[in-house]
């Protein structure tokens, strides 16, 4: 059986999906890490007495500012302002994250 160029570009597209990402503003979304994901549920459990403290592992967890981003939206109670300000804040006023892996990217 002999398939035409079309065809073929077809079943990869099936095959491969039309977007395996997203954009919000510009920001490709990124499914965060197990560990980035981990971080922010850790969180969650003690969402009521959340401090800045709390979150600093996710810093190290999460690899880029998109999966720090992502993680925040599915645990909305830990971050109560918009993530990529946190980030800022947090890699510019505490020091106890400014060398962490987030900041490092984040810039």
């Amino acid at each position: 059986m002999r398939m035409t160029t079309a065809a073929v570009a077809a079943a990869l597209l099936l095959l491969t999906g039309c977007d395996s990402g997203g954009s919000r503003g510009g920001d490709n979304i990124a499914e965060p890490s197990n560990a980035c994901e981990e971080a922010f549920a850790s969180v969650e459990v003690q969402a009521a007495q959340t401090s800045p403290e709390d979150v600093h592992p996710a810093f190290d967890a999460c690899e880029t500012l998109a999966q720090f981003e992502t993680a925040a939206q599915k645990f909305p109670e830990v971050v109560d302002i918009e993530p990529s300000a946190y980030v800022e804040n947090a890699c510019r006023n505490d020091p106890a994250v400014a060398d962490s892996a987030l900041c490092a990217v984040a810039g």
